[in-house]
């Protein structure tokens, strides 16, 4: 029951960066674009069961997320964002499998000046 429960999560977040993916695509902000590809990829697959989330995914989605956050809102504001092509990168490997969980977990935090989303 709980993998059945975890695995419609992972559904659910995979379309919710699909959406924003395409959306900034067609907007022409390809920044954005790019790390939702590359979040959407390692969420396909732990979907598809062929890489496990564990403690070093997890925690890479939650910067993943941030700096989406963070990117839409200097968007918002009407500057300019950069790639993440480092952060890409992570995202890339950790699908392939090819990321332990400690380097995830101790790769430095985006240095964004807003609050996580997850804080209160």
């Amino acid at each position: 029951e709980r993998d059945r429960a975890n695995s419609a999560l992972v559904f659910e977040l995979k379309r919710a960066v699909h959406t924003l993916k395409g959306g900034a695509r067609m907007a022409g902000i390809m920044a954005v674009g790019d790390l939702g590809h590359a979040m959407e990829s390692l969420l396909e697959a732990a979907a598809e069961q062929h890489v496990e989330l564990g403690r070093g995914g997890i925690p890479l989605l939650e910067r993943g997320f941030d700096r989406l956050h963070a990117m839409i809102t200097r968007i918002g504001a009407h500057r300019s964002v950069d790639a993440e092509d480092a952060l890409i990168a992570e995202f890339n490997a950790c699908a392939l499998g090819q990321v332990t969980e400690e380097s995830a977990a101790t790769a430095p935090e985006p240095q964004t000046g807003l609050k996580p989303l997850s804080a209160p």
